[in-house]
């Protein structure tokens, strides 16, 4: 939306009602251009934090250029998520970043939930898991990281968690244990594991 200003000047004319000649005084503004500030845009933040708002202009002449002032602003980033092949892409609502709904040069609380992928953990870009909503409960989603930069994407990668398994041997009738071997591998992947 553009916003457009105008300054008036008045002038004072002197007439000489003798002669009927005209002297002017100087121009002066009858108001300064006030302060703008600029609104929150709707997936887009200030690319630059001090266009925040365009200060009031004082000191006008009547000599005084227009001036054209334009205020940019970029496009949120969003959180992308990526999971190992073989597991089903997550849904996520409202990925891209929220505004801050009272500054135009920050992004806001986010009020999206990570969601969960059983048998992986969300990692931030830095590695470090995320935490979930609910600690009792994966299932609900995971809190999402706070972007580095709100003008560029958030990559949330989906790591296979490590799953146990036992190889019980047990004397057949008497339910005796004589050997038990205690496996490891991730989700999705064989645990290469023989008898022998």
């Amino acid at each position: 939306k553009t916003v457009t200003q105008e300054a008036k000047f008045t002038r004072e004319a002197k007439v000489n009602l003798v002669t009927g000649d005209v002297t002017y005084g100087d121009w002066t503004p009858e108001q300064h251009l006030a302060e703008v500030k600029s609104p929150v845009v709707k997936g887009y933040i200030l690319k630059d934090a001090k266009q925040k708002e365009v200060a009031a202009t004082t000191g006008l002449t009547a000599d005084s250029k227009d001036e054209n002032i334009e205020v940019v602003y970029t496009k949120l980033g969003s959180w992308v998520p990526k999971v190992p092949e073989g597991f089903e892409e997550p849904k996520l609502e409202k990925p891209q970043y929220p505004n801050d709904p009272t500054d135009p040069t920050k992004p806001g609380t986010p009020t999206t939930v990570i969601p969960h992928v059983p048998g992986t953990t969300p990692k931030d870009p830095n590695g470090n898991p995320l935490k979930p909503v609910d600690p009792n409960d994966p299932s609900k989603g995971y809190v999402p990281p706070t972007p580095e930069n709100p003008t560029e994407d958030t990559e949330i990668t989906y790591e296979k968690d490590t799953q146990k398994a036992t190889v019980t041997y047990v004397v057949e009738g008497t339910g005796t244990v004589l050997h038990t071997d205690n496996l490891e591998g991730k989700s999705g992947e064989p645990i290469e594991y023989s008898t022998v």
